[in-house]
């Protein structure tokens, strides 16, 4: 059986009231900074997936089965080709610059090695300063490869 509230209950809840419609503070206290926090992590959550991270391609060896590679890089949803410029110095210098977060460097005699059944060694330099877009361009780039590798 449910009890009839007390007028003390009443007496404290309008009590309350009263201070919080003349302290200011404690209002702005009480409903601004939970709305500003749900603002501001609505802003930083609105973006659940990652895309289109910045890479640079390093093409040393320019055959036709690089060629391939660098289109199986290009076609990654989590990656985009803003560069391919011939020397690692330059590709450093993107990553420094924050024109893009890796780079590839695809070696000289690429093609000669994948048509002698040996492995050739491609290499993905990361901008490890920020974990999460790292790690996403570096598993672009291991998707990316291992579907040219199972086409090759």
């Amino acid at each position: 059986m449910m009890t009839a509230s007390k007028p003390g209950f009443w007496m404290v809840v309008r009590r309350e009231c009263r201070w919080l419609i003349h302290d200011r503070v404690a209002l702005l206290l009480l409903l601004g900074v939970p709305l500003f926090a749900f603002v501001v992590l609505t802003t930083v959550f609105s973006h659940p997936v990652i895309r289109g991270l910045g890479v640079t391609v390093v093409d040393a060896d320019k055959s036709d089965a690089s060629r391939a590679l660098v289109e199986y890089i290009a076609a990654s949803p989590s990656l985009k080709i803003v560069d391919r410029s011939g020397t690692l110095s330059t590709a450093v210098q993107d990553i420094r610059s924050g024109k893009s977060i890796s780079a590839v460097y695809i070696p000289p005699n690429f093609d000669r090695d994948l048509k002698a059944a040996r492995r050739p060694q491609i290499v993905g330099f990361y901008n490890q300063q920020f974990l999460t877009p790292s790690g996403i361009a570096s598993s672009g780039l291991s998707d990316s490869l291992s579907a040219a590798a199972a086409v090759a």
